[in-house]
């Protein structure tokens, strides 16, 4: 176990190194982030050029100082988006620490800044009861982005009226979403669940396409009318999502992007990933 946790220690330090490359504006602070301690993570931030965020963690006893800033509000064009931090309690009890809870801590901090953004964006990373209790509570919010759980989703969620987006732990997946602002006066809208079912309609469509090989789809299958049936219902569905898109003044889509472990890296990061290999490997001698 003190193996574990000592590689941990020292691969902190890449993750920075290459954040820092990446040109991260932020990360917030999980539960198992406060496994390296609040000294050893104060150090990594100085290393950072990126801000470290989380609105419910503090010293014990000081209800009232954030050991991290709370909020990152990023300036993009004319608009002001706002992203505000939150942790569950570590599995492992850290002194001088506490973890406040994250649904009065948000609504504290959303109170705070609401002023100043467009749009405020949570950015959760929150045991799976604390995450039901977030989606299920009065919050105000644009957008959710939770990661600290296996379990993701290949389109933006629909929940409670929320719209969240869930991303496994592991870093296997890149999440882009990409946001269409029209009109800053009206909500986010979810495009992403519309798209997605699209692309299984038209997967469907496609392999009644390739059974009917030069033929048409209505040509092929002249004789069983059930398949029709179920052609034009798929692409009345589709015409029905098409129109509903259309609709959507400020539509937020979503790409998954899976990292292939054989894709060509950055020259730069390669280089510091076989800087760490080599430590580790000393590491374990």
């Amino acid at each position: 176990m003190n193996g574990y946790f000592q590689h941990k220690d020292t691969l902190a330090h890449l993750f920075v190194e290459v954040y820092n490359h990446l040109q991260y504006d932020f990360i917030n602070i999980g539960d198992n982030d406060l496994r390296l301690g609040i000294k050893k993570l104060q150090k990594l931030e100085a290393e950072a050029n990126f801000d470290f965020i989380s609105a419910n963690i503090f010293y014990q006893g000081e209800n009232s100082k954030h050991i991290f800033k709370p909020y990152k509000i990023i300036k993009t064009g004319n608009i002001s988006l706002g992203f505000i931090g939150l942790a569950s309690n570590p599995p492992v009890l850290l002194e001088n620490l506490k973890v406040l809870d994250p649904i009065e801590a948000y609504k504290a901090i959303y109170k705070e800044i609401e002023d100043q953004c467009d749009y405020i964006i949570a950015v959760i990373a929150l045991n799976a009861m604390d995450e039901y209790g977030f989606m299920a509570s009065d919050i105000e919010t644009d957008l959710i982005i939770s990661a600290n759980q296996y379990r993701y989703t290949r389109y933006l969620n629909n929940e409670k009226g929320k719209i969240l987006l869930m991303t496994e732990h592991e870093g296997k997946n890149v999440y882009k979403i990409t946001g269409h602002i029209n009109d800053p006066a009206k909500p986010f809208g979810n495009v992403s669940y519309l798209q997605y079912s699209n692309m299984i309609h038209e997967k469907r469509l496609e392999r009644y396409q390739s059974i009917a090989g030069e033929k048409t789809i209505e040509e092929h299958y002249k004789d069983q009318p059930r398949v029709i049936k179920s052609v034009n219902e798929i692409r009345q569905k589709q015409k029905e999502m098409e129109n509903e898109i259309e609709q959507i003044t400020n539509p937020l889509t979503l790409d998954v992007i899976e990292i292939e472990l054989d894709t060509k890296l950055d020259k730069t990061i390669e280089k510091r990933m076989n800087h760490y290999k080599e430590i580790i490997k000393s590491l374990d001698k």
